[in-house]
């Protein structure tokens, strides 16, 4: 397995727990929580494959880290 860069495991561990929300009628917005993050790293962390729609709607996604970035986070703990 790829050792992770210091930049990707502070990306996971930013939204470790939380779920990412995204809008259908406002692309370039996401959120988490109640903060509104970056949709560049939403889409670099689907890209890459470290987060799993959970559920898909007329508004939008919701997404949450797989498994996959559990186990990197979970392995640099």
């Amino acid at each position: 397995m790829d050792q992770p860069t210091p930049q990707l495991l502070a990306l996971l561990k930013k939204y470790s727990g939380a779920e990412i929300e995204t809008f259908r009628n406002f692309p370039d917005v996401a959120r988490s929580g109640n903060q509104f993050i970056s949709k560049e790293e939403v889409d670099y962390l689907v890209q890459q494959g470290y987060v799993e729609e959970k559920k898909n709607d007329s508004f939008g996604q919701l997404l949450a880290l797989n498994e996959r970035a559990k186990q990197l986070l979970q392995n640099k703990a």
